[in-house]
């Protein structure tokens, strides 16, 4: 909390001021970088407005985009978070490479990404640039799987396999490749029995 005071007082613009009070505010809730008008904002930036700044009058102001760059980089340094750069771009991979390997189902990995984010204190990116991540790690992994089995494989087996990589087969990795919560306990406990695995 005193970052954020501190930040504020630093900030000698009124409408900067009252921008940073609701721009942190979103930040809290979700961690992205928002593209928005004032129109978008009015209703948050008049409220602020009148709790932080009483009785201080102000008009509409559109943010220039060092404006906003500069206040997201206050709100970065105040929350502890980082935009994605270079080093933890290439550990995201990393981390996305290991998810892809228990699923390739993009909205699994995206969530899982997001949430690896969260821990990191990385701000999320937009979902095109996760989306680029997903469909590279997918494709990798697919490619790893094909090579294994084309190196210890018949031809038949060979066959199965790369229909088993195709996205619509009735067979299709993302149907193997299933969440954990996909698998009720009953059923689990079920073939423990059946299949006599020792615990």
């Amino acid at each position: 909390m005193g970052a954020s005071i501190y930040v504020f007082a630093s900030i000698k613009n009124r409408h900067l001021k009252t921008y940073f009070i609701i721009l942190l505010g979103y930040f809290k809730i979700k961690a992205i970088v928002l593209n928005f008008t004032f129109k978008d904002v009015k209703e948050d930036f008049y409220f602020a407005l009148t709790e932080y700044l009483p009785k201080i009058s102000l008009g509409p102001l559109k943010l220039t985009p060092s404006q906003k760059s500069r206040l997201y980089r206050h709100i970065f340094l105040v929350t502890g978070f980082t935009a994605l750069n270079n080093h933890n771009h290439h550990k995201l991979i990393d981390k996305a490479t290991e998810i892809a390997k228990i699923s390739n189902e993009a909205r699994y990995i995206v969530d899982e990404l997001i949430s690896c984010m969260a821990t990191n204190h990385i701000v999320i990116p937009k979902y095109s640039q996760l989306q680029r991540i997903t469909i590279q790690v997918v494709n990798e992994e697919k490619n790893r799987l094909y090579q294994i089995i084309q190196k210890y494989s018949s031809k038949d087996l060979l066959d199965f396999t790369i229909n088993l990589l195709k996205v619509n087969s009735t067979t299709s990795l993302s149907l193997i490749k299933r969440k954990t919560k996909d698998f009720p306990l009953n059923e689990i406990q079920k073939e423990v029995t059946e299949y006599r695995v020792p615990l």
